[in-house]
């Protein structure tokens, strides 16, 4: 077929960066599924056509040799640049691995068979805390995108894996959406791990578990169940895995998604699964025996199963003395079937049935609708339209704007409304 976008560089144009025409998508010469082989060439060639090196600039492989009693075998490490450590793969890796080793000379390593070199190297050579093995090549491409690296050696058909680890992150503050005076006040961050030790600093029990898994036939993104075995009951944390696993989805990103597709009912206007950003309400629910799921790169958990007595409690009533804590949950259920059946009864009152409202009154709201030209329900829809533009206004725009306008969007509509 031939190609007819044809890309004209400018006059003047730096010719240092290439732009390449674009091509047709062609088929991968290697098999994504396939073992790892013997030879490091090939190994690497296949390593290459993976990840698309060297077009992807970000993806770093460094070749060099292994000494063994004077033989030298031929190793190369593999990673993306900014989700691994780098320092952590010089000093844990790559200076002990370029060390000659020399078996006569150390005692330590006399039991080790000479010919053996993958024990040489898990057993003595490589420092790094926490090891893989791995003859696949799906599985080492799914370690390095999640920031891992992997080692080949010539002559070895498997690669070693190494967390090393340095995902960017923020750190850990203030729960920005669940803020109260009284009890903690730390919030989950993005980083699976981090919010996973946020939860066992409150709860420390050995039987905590959690359970890893992946969502996304292409992100493999990791997802978490936790749950307290000897306190949750067993078929709320099988219905919770199979509801995961039969997600069908190329790429998720954040758990809002992932509620979306594991809810009984998504076309509803009350929640069925309750979200939290707070550790505290997590480790709470845990010991009630629910089931917390976690996923990498989000910053809220979700707590199943969720009932509505949930929905009107605070994390703060936990730490506040008893009597007041009833007393505002006895105004938050009032206030939830006001602020829903208020405006309609505000509409049938008005239209309907003028003889409940007082004489005043009703003086009072035949003023103010003297020079208004809509019916009552149109008026009202124009209000809680208008109403929501501001909040959402108030929400998008940036945080030194986003008050002011919403105070001053009140105002206008009161003063016309008025």
């Amino acid at each position: 077929m031939k190609n007819i976008f044809k890309f004209i560089p400018p006059k003047n144009a730096n010719n240092n960066f290439k732009i390449q025409e674009p091509e047709l998508q062609v088929a991968k010469k290697y098999d994504k599924n396939g073992e790892i082989n013997v030879s490091l060439s090939k190994n690497l060639d296949a390593i290459k056509d993976f990840f698309h090196f060297p077009i992807s600039n970000d993806f770093k492989l460094r070749t060099f040799d292994i000494t063994i009693n004077s033989q030298k075998y031929n190793a190369a490490i593999i990673f993306y640049d900014g989700l691994a450590d780098s320092e952590s793969i010089n000093k844990a890796i790559l200076k002990p691995l370029m060390k000659s080793i020399s078996f006569e000379s150390k005692s330590m390593l006399k039991k080790i068979s000479m010919n053996d070199l993958k024990d040489a190297i898990l057993s003595t050579m490589l420092i790094q805390s926490q090891l893989n093995i791995s003859n696949k090549y799906s599985e080492v491409i799914d370690s390095i995108n999640h920031g891992e690296c992997a080692l080949f050696v010539d002559t070895l058909n498997l690669a070693i894996i190494c967390d090393v680890k340095k995902i960017p992150a923020r750190s850990i503050n203030k729960s920005e959406n669940e803020m109260t005076i009284k009890g903690p006040s730390e919030g989950f961050i993005e980083t699976l791990r981090t919010n996973t030790a946020l939860i066992r600093k409150f709860v420390k029990d050995e039987n905590l578990i959690f359970e890893n898994s992946e969502v996304g036939t292409k992100s493999k993104t990791k997802c978490t169940i936790a749950y307290i075995s000897d306190i949750t009951n067993d078929s709320i944390i099988k219905e919770v895995k199979r509801r995961i696993s039969e997600v069908e989805i190329d790429y998720i990103i954040d758990i809002g998604e992932l509620e979306q597709f594991i809810e009984d009912k998504t076309f509803t206007a009350n929640p069925l699964i309750l979200s939290t950003e707070r550790p505290d309400k997590v480790a709470s629910s845990l010991i009630e025996g629910r089931v917390a799921i976690l996923i990498e790169g989000s910053p809220n958990v979700l707590i199943v199963p969720a009932i509505f007595s949930d929905f009107t409690h605070s994390s703060e009533d936990t730490y506040i003395r008893h009597p007041y804590a009833v007393l505002l949950r006895i105004f938050r259920i009032p206030s939830i079937f006001l602020s829903v059946f208020l405006p309609g009864l505000y509409i049938a009152i008005t239209t309907f049935h003028q003889e409940m409202i007082p004489t005043d009154l009703l003086f009072a709201i035949a003023g103010t609708r003297e020079k208004v030209p809509f019916p009552m329900l149109i008026e009202l829809l124009i209000m809680e339209v208008a109403f929501e533009i501001i909040r959402e206004a108030s929400i998008r725009t940036p945080a030194p704007v986003g008050p002011t306008l919403g105070i001053v969007g009140t105002l206008i509509l009161r003063s016309s409304y008025c």
